[in-house]
């Protein structure tokens, strides 16, 4: 076992030693622990499992060992000073107390964390950020690309009352993922179809020649974890443009599709300065026959990989990734054999924030909904007491007519009543009022509800709805 020689604050000190003592209730409050305790995590001094109320951390060997020699020259440090002093004990050749260790300085991302955590959990940042000031957005991300975020916990930013909110919440639940390992054969005797295909269709291939039954291996490896995992694999097709051409983009399109549920991803395989085969060679053949060459010369280097690096790498396709990984490469300490365990994590934790994101639209929409139901019900509501009102005012106006009608009335009579040239006009005027006319002539109920259609709502709805369905936003 290699022994850890760093240094440590005092903060992560007092950590280290609570995790040594069983992680005693009680002794730390909050969250801070927890990012130190990441810290730890990433030297090999704790090991970290679950998250939430579930938050475990135990010490390892490499952890009790330096805990062990730090606790030791501190003693001696201290029993030293008691005895005579740091200028005797160097005068009679005695070792010189160690100086104390400088505490690490936070990384932005770190100091971000450590803000909300000594904020209660919401930090308020300004929403516009001037010269000079944090760009918090993008400390947010890189605390969670990096792991500097408590683990079962996550950052959250929205806009709110003219500044921004960051928030410390619950991690989603399906991103706390481990990392395993993906095998890659060596030798395949039965390549997966999607790997046959990546190999044949050497218009879109992205690496060179010399790595190609390389790549070829680590498709196969890839698709064949896809479907042990119960996911669905498929070879990327271009779209059709114009002249019904097949119009391939490496960047949009690439080379594979994976789904997860309803999610799916675009991945792509390629070479550090490869270009894509099929349009480069397509380019070299038409300068070759080009009928004016002093306007478009041939190509001078004839290969489609000459500059290749030997360096793959495995992209997700498309743009918007939020700030996280999204690109997995060779490099000098792994290979991207090695990194598929980590590109199948972030493919779950991606699907699992795919899966978030749909379910709160859902709950969004129903909620719109039920909110529009609402506004319809009072909007039927409003037209129904208007058509009342209408009603009302009918009768008032037809009572008030009938007053009219029968001052007329005994007018007419008193002057004509013994003309008998009058006497049919004035029985119709009579039977006119007590039948037709006179809203009391019944005793009145209420009117009946009128059948309305989504114009007649239209005017009794606030807020911009529309009669038609709920909004979509």
């Amino acid at each position: 076992m290699e022994s850890y020689t760093g240094t440590l604050n005092e903060a992560q000190m007092a950590v280290l030693k609570w995790i040594a003592d069983g992680c005693p209730d009680g002794a730390l409050e909050g969250y801070e622990h927890r990012v130190s305790a990441a810290a730890l995590r990433s030297r090999d001094l704790v090991r970290i499992s679950g998250r939430g109320k579930t938050w475990r951390a135990e010490i390892t060997d490499r952890g009790r060992d330096f805990l062990a020699r730090s606790l030791q020259v501190r003693t001696k440090s201290a029993d030293t000073q008691s005895r005579s002093g740091n200028l005797e004990a160097e005068a009679n050749g005695g070792p010189a107390p160690p100086k104390p260790a400088p505490a690490r300085q936070l990384s932005p991302s770190e100091q971000l964390v450590a803000d909300v955590i000594a904020a209660g959990g919401v930090l308020k940042v300004p929403y516009v950020r001037r010269e000079g000031e944090p760009d918090y957005q993008q400390r947010l991300l890189a605390a969670e690309r990096f792991g500097k975020v408590p683990r079962g916990k996550r950052l959250t930013s929205d806009y709110v009352a003219g500044h921004q909110e960051i928030r410390l919440e619950d991690a989603i639940e399906g991103t706390e993922v481990e990392a395993r390992p993906v095998p890659v054969p060596e030798r395949i005797s039965r390549l997966h179809p999607v790997a046959r295909r990546f190999r044949d269709d050497t218009d879109k291939h992205l690496v060179s020649r010399a790595r190609l039954s390389r790549s070829v291996r680590i498709v196969h490896a890839l698709a064949t974890e896809v479907e042990r995992r119960g996911w669905e694999i498929s070879n990327a097709e271009g779209k059709t443009g114009g002249y019904q051409r097949d119009q391939w983009s490496p960047t949009n399109d690439g080379h594979f599709v994976v789904t997860i549920r309803s999610h799916s991803f675009g991945l792509r395989v390629f070479e550090e300065k490869v270009k894509a085969r099929g349009a480069f060679e397509a380019e070299t053949r038409s300068r070759a026959s080009a009928r004016f060459p002093q306007y478009l010369p041939p190509r001078k280097l004839a290969r489609y990989d000459s500059a290749a690096t030997g360096r793959l790498q495995i992209a997700f396709v498309g743009y918007g990734h939020g700030g996280r990984t999204s690109t997995f490469s060779d490099r000098k300490n792994w290979t991207l054999e090695e990194k598929l365990a980590e590109l199948f994590r972030e493919l779950e934790i991606r699907a699992a924030k795919a899966d978030h994101r749909q379910a709160e639209m859902e709950r969004a929409a129903e909620e719109r909904r039920r909110r529009w139901e609402v506004a319809m019900d009072q909007a039927r509501e409003r037209f129904f007491e208007a058509h009342r009102e209408q009603v009302l005012r009918a009768q008032i106006s037809a009572w008030q007519e009938v007053g009219t009608i029968r001052s007329f009335l005994e007018a007419l009579e008193a002057k004509y009543g013994d003309n008998p040239d009058s006497a049919d006009w004035i029985a119709w005027i009579k039977g006119y009022l007590d039948e037709r006319l006179d809203p009391l002539a019944s005793p009145p109920t209420m009117p009946a509800r009128p059948d309305a259609t989504p114009d007649d709502l239209k005017p009794f709805l606030s807020g911009g709805l529309s009669p038609y369905g709920p909004p979509s936003w």
